[in-house]
Order: C-alpha cells, then sequence, then structure tokens
C-alpha cells in the first residue's frame, strides 16, 4: 500500500484545523470538507474509480477533485476566530446526494450546512449557528440513529453535549439545503455530560443493540484528554414511534490510561472478536483497550496491549 497524491487543493487564508470526508454507501463519489482559520469551510468533490490490477490488489485509475463551494457567514470574523473541528454524513435518501455537515468553532459555535454533490451555481453557501456551552469546540463525531443523526461535541470545559439532528431530507427543484431536511431542528442538547476534567481533545462514538431487539441499543461515546484518562459515558436508547427515548446513562472513567496527555482516541465495535479502544498521545505510543460490555450493566475498560509509535500520537483512523 502507499499514498498517492490525488490533488493539491488551494491554501485556507489561515490555518488548516480540520478535514473530513462523507460517502454514501456504494458510490464512488465523496464529499470532501476542510476548514481553518477566520471561520473557512470549503467543499470538494472526489471522485475516486478502482479497477483490478491483478488477483490481489485494485489500483485507483481516475481520481479527481472538483470544487463544489464556500461556506461564508454573515457576521464579519477575525484571523483568530477559527473553525476548530468538521464532520460530515451522509443524508437520506441516498439519491439526494446531499451530506450534513457540522462545524465547532473556537467561540463554541456550531455550524450546520446541508450540501449537494450538484453544488450550486453561487459558489457559496451558508448554514445555520447553534450555541453549545459557550466554551472552543474541540472535537465532534457523528452518528446515524434510523432518521435522526446524532452529533456528538466535545469542549474545552471537559464536558460533551448530544446534538438530535433531521437525518433525511426532500430534495425540490434539485435544490437541497437546510429547509430540504424534514423533521425538527434542536434548540439545545438532549444530554450534557462532564467526561473530563480539562479539554476533550477527541472522542469517538458507535452503537450496539441492547438485545434482540433493534428498538433497544446502547451508544458509547469515548473519549480522552490531557487528565490521561478514558471516559466512556453510555446511553441506553429506546425507540418510540419514531422517536428516540434516553431511558437512563452511565459513565465508566478509567484513571491513568496514559503517562502523558492523551490527544486521539477510536472505537471499534467487533462483535465476532473483542469491542476495540485505540489511544494514543504524548507518550508516542498506540495503545489497546478492550471494552467489556454487560447487558444493562457498567462497562469495564481493560488494558490489552501498547505499541511503540516513534512520534505524538495526534488522530487515529481504523
Amino acid at each position: 500500500d502507499q499514498f498517492i497524491c490525488v490533488a493539491e487543493l488551494p491554501p485556507h487564508e489561515s490555518c488548516v484545523r480540520g478535514v473530513c470526508s462523507s460517502c454514501h454507501k456504494d458510490s464512488s463519489v465523496s464529499l470532501l470538507v476542510t476548514c481553518g482559520g477566520k471561520l473557512s469551510m470549503e467543499f470538494y468533490l472526489l471522485d475516486h474509480q478502482t479497477t483490478e490490477m491483478s488477483d490481489h490488489c485494485t489500483a485507483s485509475i481516475n481520481s479527481n477533485v472538483s470544487f463544489l463551494c464556500s461556506y461564508r457567514t454573515l457576521a464579519k470574523s477575525t484571523i483568530d476566530h477559527r473553525m476548530n473541528i468538521v464532520r460530515a454524513i451522509p443524508l437520506l435518501p441516498a439519491d439526494s446526494r446531499c451530506h450534513l455537515c457540522l462545524a465547532g468553532d473556537s467561540d463554541g459555535l456550531l455550524h450546520i450546512v446541508v450540501i449537494s454533490e450538484l453544488g450550486n451555481s453561487r459558489g457559496t453557501t451558508i448554514g445555520n449557528l447553534f450555541s453549545d456551552s459557550g466554551r472552543p469546540v474541540l472535537c465532534i463525531d457523528l452518528l446515524r440513529c434510523y432518521d435522526r443523526i446524532l452529533a456528538f461535541v466535545g469542549t474545552t470545559s471537559g464536558d460533551i453535549s448530544v446534538w438530535n439532528f433531521p437525518g433525511t431530507v426532500a430534495v425540490k427543484d434539485g435544490n437541497c439545503g437546510l429547509n430540504c431536511l424534514k423533521g425538527v431542528m434542536p434548540h439545545r442538547p438532549i444530554f450534557v455530560f462532564k467526561a473530563h476534567h480539562a479539554g476533550v481533545n477527541d472522542l469517538s462514538v458507535g452503537s450496539s443493540p441492547m438485545s434482540s431487539t433493534p428498538m433497544n441499543f446502547c451508544i458509547y461515546i469515548c473519549s480522552v484528554s490531557d487528565d490521561q484518562t478514558i471516559s466512556i459515558c453510555t446511553l441506553y436508547i429506546s425507540v418510540y414511534s419514531s422517536q428516540l427515548c434516553l431511558k437512563r446513562s452511565c459513565l465508566t472513567v478509567l484513571q491513568c490510561a496514559s503517562d502523558s496527555p492523551l490527544n486521539s482516541i477510536k472505537l471499534v465495535l467487533d462483535q465476532s472478536t473483542f469491542h476495540q479502544i485505540y489511544v494514543s498521545g504524548h507518550d508516542e505510543q498506540i495503545s489497546l483497550f478492550k471494552l467489556v460490555t454487560i447487558e444493562d450493566g457498567q462497562p469495564q475498560i481493560k488494558f490489552v496491549s501498547s505499541s511503540p509509535l516513534g512520534t505524538d500520537g495526534s488522530c487515529l483512523a481504523c
């Protein structure tokens, strides 16, 4: 395996703080988003086709990146006012070719935008603003739950908030925007909890069925911080009349999970072996922990192994 440069994107006026992508199932086209200083956010379309080169490998033969649009705010922004993180997720139905993007800024605001892969003639787009805790947003993760999208937002206060956004659109006359979202937009988070005594550097979220019925499931919110702990908040969710209902929650904290501040975390739910938690930080190691789940009980975190990286682990992807 090797990395191949597909395109060199135009630079941001200031720093680049976040990059993410979103792709509909079985699609060869992905939405690519970058964000940074002065509340800038740029949207691109990554079209990638692969062909079989041998019996055991594939190679990209046609990859190109095309510009879609830029995000613009109505208020004037300074170079110190920046987007810190951005995440995107496909909206349903898939043939709408639309994505929901959520970014968090240094003033604690959330910027939500709906982007179509078809682009628009203006070359710019605007979104809605939501006020979280007023503290700078450091990390975001998105999770689809039926026809809703749950957004998990971590800030410098050590708090994580959970927002419930619509997850489907009704495209009208080929146009797709926030006004096309089907369902009620939130005015405040549905749940907030204290995960750490320092800022939430990173978080990773996954869901798992609680029993034989898919109408009851658990959501695991894993996070790390400079306080050297791993925090897991478990939300027990039931679905009644297409509404997500939070039955209860519990918090599991592993103290002294590392000898130094932790920067990144990734949760991998695997029913065939065991649920894995990968973390990395300033100790220049990647560590593996096991998430032990108990039906209607408090989950446990157990150390498995670690391996040297040779550098600080700033982000993880599995």
